[in-house]
C-alpha cells in the first residue's frame, strides 16, 4: 500500500514538473521578446544562428542555452525578487555590484594598487596626442579646450563606506599627472573636478542613481566652458540663464536600473527650456531629423532614462542656428556631451558633436580639416582619461 502511495506521489510530483516545464517553455516561445533589458543596460541574445559547424563544435546549442537565458519567462521577476531579497531583507551592502548607500548608489570596485609609472606614462602617451590635436587646431586659427569631468564614483566618493574600495589613489594620481602633462604642453585645459569641489555640496551636480552629473552639473561645466572661451573668442554670447523643469516621470537611473529601480529615490530628471528664440535644424548621422534635443515621453508615467538628453548616443550630430556672426563648435566625448548639447547650441552658430565610439566615416583630423569649427571640445571623464581607445582614439 505504502509502496504504491510513494510511487503515485512519483508521479504526480514529476508530472507537475512536466507540466511546469512545459508552461514555462511554451510562454518563453510565445511571449513578445523584447531585444533590450532596460534595466540590465545590455541587448538581449538573439536567435541562434543554425550552422554546420556551430552545430558540430557545440556552440548552437551553447547559444541557445544563452537565449533561454535571457528570455525565460518570469525572467525580471524571479531576478527583481532576488534583488530585493538581497537588499530588503539580507541588507548586504554590495547587490548585484551596486554599493547601496543612504546618500547614492556607487560601482563595487575591486581594489587596484596604483602604478604610478604605468599611470604618468600613459599620462605623457595621451597629453603628446592632444598637444598633435591642438597644434592641428591652432594651425588655422581655431581653440581647443579639453573638458574633464570627474564621474559620479569618482566625485561622491566619500559615499563609499570604510571598509570598501574607492581607488581614490589611482584617481588623484591620474588626475595629478594628466593635467599636469597638459599644462606642460600649453594644452588648453580645465578641470570640472576642482570646480564641482569648491561648492558646499558636491552631491548637487551629480544623480544619486546615475554615473552621470545631472543638469545641475552640465549648467555648471557649460557656465564654466563659455566662461574659459571667451577671451578668445570676442563674438561669442555670455553663458545663458538657464530655465529647468523637473519631470514628474519615474527617473530609471543606470545604477537603479542594475537594481531593478528598488533602489528608494524621489530622484527625477531635470531638463532645461529650448527657447523659441533661437529656431535650430538638427541632423543626425546625415539625415534631417526633427528639430528636438529632448527625446520626451507623451505621458507623465512613462519612465525616462539619461538619453531624454540628445535622444542618447548618436555618431554624429549637427545643430544650425543659422546666426553666421557666431563662432562654430565641435564636440567629441562620450555620454557626459549629451546634456551639454542642449546648452552650449544657443551660443553658436553650428555645433557639431562626434561619438567617436560610433562615428567612422573618416578620422577626426579629416572631419576637423572639412569643417574647421572655430571650437573643438573634447569631453571625458576621469574614469577614461587614460583610455586610447573609443573617444581617446582621434589621432
Amino acid at each position: 500500500m505504502k509502496k504504491g502511495l510513494f510511487r503515485l506521489i512519483d508521479i504526480l510530483t514529476l508530472s507537475a514538473f512536466a507540466a511546469a516545464l512545459f508552461g514555462i517553455l511554451t510562454l518563453t516561445v510565445l511571449k513578445d521578446k523584447p531585444e533590450y533589458s532596460i534595466f540590465e543596460n545590455r541587448t538581449l541574445a538573439p536567435v541562434p544562428t543554425f550552422s554546420a559547424q556551430a552545430l558540430f563544435d557545440g556552440s548552437y546549442f551553447s547559444a541557445w542555452e544563452t537565449w533561454f537565458s535571457d528570455r525565460v519567462a518570469g525572467r525580471g521577476t524571479m531576478l527583481s525578487a532576488y534583488t530585493a531579497l538581497q537588499m530588503d531583507v539580507l541588507k548586504k551592502p554590495v547587490v548585484n555590484n551596486i554599493v547601496v548607500t543612504e546618500r547614492s548608489l556607487l560601482p563595487y570596485q575591486t581594489p587596484v594598487a596604483a602604478d604610478a609609472e604605468a599611470i604618468c606614462a600613459d599620462a605623457q602617451a595621451m597629453a603628446e596626442r592632444l598637444s598633435a590635436l591642438d597644434a592641428h587646431i591652432r594651425a588655422y586659427g581655431g581653440t581647443f579646450l579639453y573638458v574633464g569631468l570627474p564621474e559620479q564614483r569618482s566625485m561622491l566618493r566619500g559615499d563609499y563606506p570604510p571598509y570598501l574600495a574607492d581607488n581614490h589613489e589611482n584617481f588623484d594620481l591620474t588626475e595629478h599627472a594628466f593635467f599636469s602633462a597638459l599644462d606642460t604642453r600649453g594644452v588648453n585645459s580645465m578641470n570640472m573636478r576642482s570646480v564641482f569641489l569648491s561648492a558646499p555640496d558636491a552631491h548637487e551636480f551629480y544623480s544619486s542613481v546615475d554615473h552621470h552629473f545631472n543638469l545641475a552639473g552640465a549648467v555648471r561645466t557649460y557656465e564654466e566652458i563659455i566662461a574659459r572661451l571667451s577671451p578668445a573668442l570676442p563674438s561669442l554670447p555670455p553663458a545663458a540663464t538657464i530655465k529647468a523643469t523637473v519631470l514628474a516621470n519615474p527617473y530609471y537611473g543606470s545604477r537603479n536600473r542594475m537594481l531593478y529601480n528598488l533602489y528608494p529615490t524621489d530622484e527625477r530628471l531635470s531638463i532645461p527650456d529650448i527657447p523659441a528664440s533661437i529656431p535650430f535644424e538638427r541632423f543626425d548621422n546625415g539625415a534631417e531629423a526633427a528639430p528636438s534635443l529632448l527625446s520626451l515621453p507623451t505621458d507623465t508615467s512613462t519612465p525616462v532614462t539619461y538619453s531624454v538628453y540628445m535622444g542618447g548616443d548618436i555618431a554624429e550630430t549637427v545643430i544650425r542656428t543659422n546666426r553666421k556672426e557666431l563662432p562654430s563648435l565641435l564636440i567629441f566625448g562620450d555620454s557626459f556631451t549629451n546634456p551639454l548639447e542642449t546648452l552650449l547650441y544657443r551660443n553658436f552658430d553650428e555645433t557639431r558633436s562626434l561619438d567617436l565610439r560610433h562615428y567612422d566615416k573618416m578620422p577626426l583630423s579629416a572631419y576637423i580639416d572639412a569643417y574647421r569649427p572655430d571650437v573643438v571640445l573634447c569631453v571625458r571623464d576621469d574614469t577614461s582619461y587614460l583610455l586610447f581607445d573609443g573617444n581617446g582614439n582621434f589621432s
